[in-house]
């Protein structure tokens, strides 16, 4: 996938056609794949022997707490989606445009021969624009311009609103349901203070916790670490491990009858169900010891054959 970012309104990337799906993306959920594949049938439609027009995205650069993906889990799951080119804009460059200059200039001069958005998208300085303008520009230029509905799940709109209210109150079948995957973090595994290790007799994989994204309670999850393609069950503590006296979010994962160095590779940590909060103990021999029944409970989940209830 090829990757665009965009700084300044008068200097846009252009390689080609492209049929851009337009939205914020985060969670990159149900409706998001409905755009995405959207994106993906345009341009297979728009595409001839002479002009090959790839499917597109066309996001803002925006960091904020409440975000259910970081900015690099949402490329990568674009990629996954058959996305080809992506454009990552910031916001502050282009906010001030209006609905039809955004249209007209920008889109159009990122070679756009079709859009696709969602039923309510808003896009324009204040965003005065709404899908009957986005419709009523994209005719003038020629393009091609593809409203999708909402998707309906169980007489509920999916949307990252609803999403981000059940990932913080740790309802994660609920996520898993709109999301229509686990809720993960991704990451690089990176090394740690070895206590778990030394606790468990065995390697904890380490993936840093971005501050920019809306996080689950804190607590022991069952979960699915997936590393080149390979899934491992686990065991994961996301908090701040208060027995230890420390204040920095970790993530930490004790992979289940595995072993190996997986220090630097990159691993998607799935939750799949919830174990119990994080609390404090007393001694790191105490903490081992309520270690050892989440394992033996961790076993016995994994070894159920509907474990994955909660995941796919």
């Amino acid at each position: 996938m090829k990757i665009c970012s965009i700084s300044r309104v008068d200097d846009l990337p252009r390689d080609g056609a492209v049929f851009v799906a337009l939205g914020n993306f985060d969670g990159v959920h149900l409706g998001h794949a409905a755009l995405l594949d959207a994106a993906k049938e345009g341009a297979a439609s728009l595409s001839t022997p002479d002009r090959i027009v790839r499917p597109a995205v066309f996001t803002f650069r925006q960091g904020k707490a409440s975000a259910i993906t970081t900015l690099e889990e949402r490329i990568a799951l674009f990629a996954q989606h058959g996305i080809e080119v992506l454009f990552i804009a910031d916001f502050d460059a282009f906010c001030r445009q209006s609905p039809e200059i955004f249209v007209r200039r920008t889109l159009k001069g990122l070679g756009a021969v079709g859009l696709t958005c969602g039923f309510n998208f808003r896009f324009g300085h204040r965003a005065a624009g709404d899908v009957r303008l986005l419709k009523t520009f994209a005719a003038a230029e020629r393009m091609n311009c593809r409203v999708i509905p909402p998707i309906i799940r169980d007489g509920i709109t999916v949307s990252s609103t609803e999403i981000r209210h059940r990932l913080s109150k740790g309802d994660l079948a609920g996520v898993s349901y709109f999301l229509g995957r686990p809720w993960s973090i991704m990451g690089e595994v990176v090394h740690g203070r070895a206590v778990g290790g030394r606790i468990l007799s065995s390697p904890t994989l380490n993936l840093p916790v971005s501050t920019d994204r809306l996080l689950p309670p804190f607590g022991v999850y069952f979960t699915e670490a997936v590393i080149d393609g390979i899934r491992y069950p686990s065991v994961t503590n996301l908090g701040v491990r208060p027995t230890f006296g420390e204040s920095e979010v970790l993530c930490e994962t004790h992979l289940l009858d595995a072993s190996g160095d997986f220090y630097g590779k990159t691993a998607e940590i799935r939750f799949l169900n919830f174990r119990r909060p994080e609390r404090r103990f007393t001694s790191a021999e105490e903490l081992a010891d309520v270690i050892a029944d989440d394992i033996a409970d961790a076993r016995r989940y994994f070894s159920c054959p509907n474990h994955l209830h909660a995941g796919t």
